[in-house]
C-alpha cells in the first residue's frame, strides 16, 4: 500500500478513557490478511481513513469485506516499496474493523477502519495475491500515557482539541533544515475564505458524539479529509482549541519523491475543498506543510504559462537558499492545484 500522505494518524475518540484495567479479550482467527501501510501508525480505538492504491491491497480490502471485516494493519520499515514482503513489514501490527469501503473510477479504493487491538505476527501462511499470517493477540494494560492522560483532560475541557506536532525526535537536522513543520505553536490556518483553523487528525481529539453528529470523516476526499473534519465540526458551533500539552513526534517525509507526491495531493485536495466551501467566492490561497500561516501559496490558472512561471519561481526559491525539500513540496502543491482549478 502506498500513496497514503498522512505522516500519522491517531484520533481519540472520548474522554472517558479506561485506565489500569485489562483489556477485554479479542476473539480472532487464527489467521489474518496483512496490509502494509508506509508510513502511518494505527493503534487500537483509532478511526482512520486510509487510501489502497495497488491491485493487490485493493483485493485484498474486497475479501475483507465481503467476509468478517477483519484486516491486520503493519507498519512498513522502509515507506518507498509498493508491494512489501513479509520481511519488509514490522512485526508487531494492529488489528482494525473496516468500517466503510468506497471505489474510484482509478482502481483504488478509499477505507475507513477502527483499531481493535495489538498482535504480533507470526509465520506467513500466504504470498499471493495479498499477504496472509498466523497473529497472536498482545493482551496488555490500557494505554496510560502522558498524552493520553493530557488528551482526556483536554476533551473534559472542551469537545473538540487539537494538539501539538514535535518534529526533533524523529527526524534529522537535514530534514528539519528544509521543510517546516506546522502545528507546533498554533493552530493551523490555510483558508482567509473560509475563515476556521484546521488541524492535522494526527493529533485530534473529539468527542465520539460530536465526531458522529458531524458524519465522522468524509470517505469521498482522497486527503485533506482532516481539513474538511475540522471545518464541518466548526460550522455547527464547536469550536476548535488548542492544546499545547498533547504532543504527538512526527516523522516528515524524507525522499525528494515523497515531499512532491506529498504537496501534489495536498495542492489537489486543495482545489476540491475551494469548490465545497466557497462556491462562488475567490479561489482559496492554501499554505503548505512547509510554510508558516502567514505565508499562502497561490493558486494557478489553468493556463501553462502561470504554471511554468510558479515552478520556475520556486526554482530560484532554491538557489536562493529556500531548502530543496519545501521548495519541492511547493512545486507538486501548484502542479496539484493547477489540474484541479476549473477554467
Amino acid at each position: 500500500m502506498g500513496g497514503f500522505d498522512t505522516e500519522f494518524i491517531s484520533m481519540v475518540r472520548s474522554a472517558g478513557l479506561p485506565g489500569g484495567e485489562d483489556h477485554a479479550p479479542l476473539a480472532l482467527p487464527a489467521e489474518l490478511p496483512v496490509l502494509g501501510l508506509s508510513d502511518i501508525v494505527i493503534f487500537p480505538g483509532n478511526v482512520s481513513p486510509l487510501l489502497v492504491d495497488s491491485g493487490a491491497s485493493v483485493r485484498l480490502v474486497d475479501d475483507v469485506v465481503a467476509g468478517d471485516r477483519l484486516v491486520c494493519l503493519v507498519l512498513q520499515k522502509n515507506a518507498e516499496v509498493s508491494d512489501p514482503a513479509p520481511e519488509d513489514l514490522h512485526e508487531v501490527g494492529c488489528v482494525a474493523r473496516v468500517l466503510k469501503m468506497l471505489k474510484y473510477p482509478d482502481e483504488t479504493a478509499r477505507i475507513l477502519v477502527e483499531g481493535q487491538a495489538r498482535v504480533r505476527l507470526g509465520r506467513f501462511t500466504q504470498r499471493e495475491p495479498y499477504l496472509r499470517a498466523e497473529v497472536t493477540l498482545l493482551v496488555e494494560k490500557a494505554e496510560d500515557s502522558p498524552r493520553i492522560q493530557a488528551m482526556a483532560r483536554s476533551l473534559e475541557r472542551n469537545a473538540f482539541v487539537a494538539g501539538r506536532f514535535e518534529g526533533e525526535r524523529l527526524n534529522s537536522a537535514r530534514v528539519l533544515r528544509s521543510r517546516r513543520l506546522d502545528q507546533q505553536d498554533g493552530l493551523q490556518w490555510s483558508s482567509p475564505a473560509v475563515g476556521m483553523p484546521h488541524a492535522g487528525a494526527g493529533n485530534l481529539g473529539v468527542r465520539r458524539d460530536v465526531f458522529l453528529a458531524a458524519g465522522g470523516f468524509d470517505a469521498r476526499l482522497q486527503h485533506l479529509e482532516d481539513t474538511d473534519l475540522c471545518w464541518r465540526i466548526q460550522r455547527t458551533g464547536v469550536p476548535l482549541v488548542f492544546a499545547p500539552e498533547v504532543v504527538v513526534h512526527v516523522r516528515l517525509r524524507s525522499t525528494l519523491r515523497g515531499m512532491f507526491r506529498q504537496g501534489r495531493s495536498y495542492g489537489r485536495a486543495q482545489a476540491d475543498l475551494e469548490r465545497r466551501y466557497v462556491v462562488g467566492a475567490r479561489p482559496l490561497s492554501a499554505t503548505g506543510v512547509d510554510d508558516p500561516p502567514s505565508v499562502a501559496l497561490r493558486p494557478l490558472g489553468r493556463r501553462p504559462v502561470a504554471l511554468l512561471r510558479a515552478v520556475g519561481g520556486e526554482l530560484k526559491g532554491f538557489v536562493a537558499g529556500g531548502g530543496v525539500g519545501r521548495q519541492i513540496w511547493r512545486i507538486g502543491w501548484y502542479v496539484g492545484h493547477h489540474g484541479r482549478v476549473e477554467p
